[in-house]
């Protein structure tokens, strides 16, 4: 019974964030230049930490993307959200495909800012290499990433891979 209650609650929280997305429209005479948000991933030997950084990234609402990794060489042990949105919506969230959306949970608190911690990372994964492999890759697909952002929309954000 509860899992039903759990379940009706998501199902309407997604549905108010996708007719939000969907009918908000931009001010149409206002030009709205690319906004200053960048993705980077580190990788350190056997995970990956993303991070948003630039002038913007406080304000993004939703980080949606898609792992780019071979599926016969890497296996992805775990996945969530890394603490970027305090207390985040999980849009979606399919580990064994790599898809990830994560969202700021309007119903948190009524100051935006105290919902952001921008030093945090937004996505974090650990892997194991399979095969014998020594070193496992695993990136973020650049078609598939992207952010919105509060009075701007949705955008896909340059990507930047730092390897330690």
């Amino acid at each position: 019974m509860a899992n039903n209650k759990h379940l009706i609650i998501l199902s309407v929280l997604v549905i108010f964030l996708t007719l939000l997305i969907v009918l908000w429209k931009p001010n149409k005479k206002a030009v709205i230049a690319d906004p200053d948000v960048q993705v980077i991933v580190l990788q350190k030997d056997k995970s990956i930490k993303v991070y948003l950084n630039g002038k913007d990234a406080s304000s993004v609402s939703v980080f949606e993307t898609a792992l780019d990794y071979n599926k016969e060489d890497v296996e992805i042990d775990s996945a969530g959200a890394g603490g970027f949105f305090v207390q985040p919506l999980v849009v979606s969230s399919n580990i064994p495909e790599g898809l990830f959306s994560f969202a700021f949970n309007p119903g948190f608190s009524e100051n935006r800012c105290k919902g952001i911690s921008a030093n945090l990372p937004v996505l974090m994964i650990e892997f194991s290499a399979k095969n014998n492999l020594r070193q496992a890759m695993v990136g973020l697909k650049q078609d598939n990433t992207q952010v919105y952002i509060f009075d701007k929309g949705v955008f896909s954000p340059k990507i930047l891979e730092v390897y330690e």
